[in-house]
Order: C-alpha cells, then structure tokens, then sequence
C-alpha cells in the first residue's frame, strides 16, 4: 500500500501520456507513438506538480517525525539528569549516615 501511495503520481502520469498518445507506424522501427506538444506539456506539469506536493508532504513528515524524536530525547536526558541527582543526593545521605555510625562508634570506644 506504501508503494502504490509513494508512486501513484508516477502511474497517473503514465496513464495520462497513454490515453493522449496517437499509435502511428514508423517506416524504420515499426510501431510508435506521437504526442500533441499540448497535451505533453499539460501532463508533464501535472506531473511536476504531484511531484513537489509528494516531496513537500515527505519532507513535513519527516520533519514532525524528527521534532517528535527530539522531544522525546529530550525527555530522556532530562529524566537520567533527574535520576543522577536523586542518587548524587542518596549517595551523600549514605555517606553522612556511615559517618554518624563510624562517630558514634568511635566516641563509645573512647569511653
């Protein structure tokens, strides 16, 4: 489904140049075909112009894609800067806490 949404353009323009061909029979190469310079121009800039809308809708799809990427990247850094501070602070708590035992130990020891 991807694909046929992705070239779509490309088959309607194809289709497009078929039903205004006129078949006409070469002397050399056998069979051809032959377009009015109207009808070519009228189908190649319809062409061009599904073609830029398909690139502007990729890019601004890619673009909301990349931003919401982002966003979330940020979340994460900020949630482990979060989670670095709550241990930081719970590494200091246990480092205060053996001193206060390591103290009480040694005051009754000295007497």
């Amino acid at each position: 489904m991807d694909v046929v949404n992705k070239l779509g353009f490309v088959q309607q323009f194809l289709t497009r140049l078929r039903n205004r061909c006129t078949e006409v029979e070469t002397l050399t190469s056998g069979p051809g075909i032959v377009f009015s310079m109207k009808d070519f121009n009228e189908c190649l800039q319809i062409f061009c112009k599904q073609l830029l809308k398909y690139g502007e809708e990729e890019l601004r799809g890619r673009c909301e894609t990349q931003a919401m990427r982002e966003s979330q990247y940020h979340h994460l850094i900020y949630l482990k800067e979060m989670e670095i501070i709550y241990y930081r602070r719970k590494c200091e708590q246990f480092l205060k806490n053996l001193d206060v035992v390591i103290n009480a130990k040694m005051s009754q020891k000295g007497n």
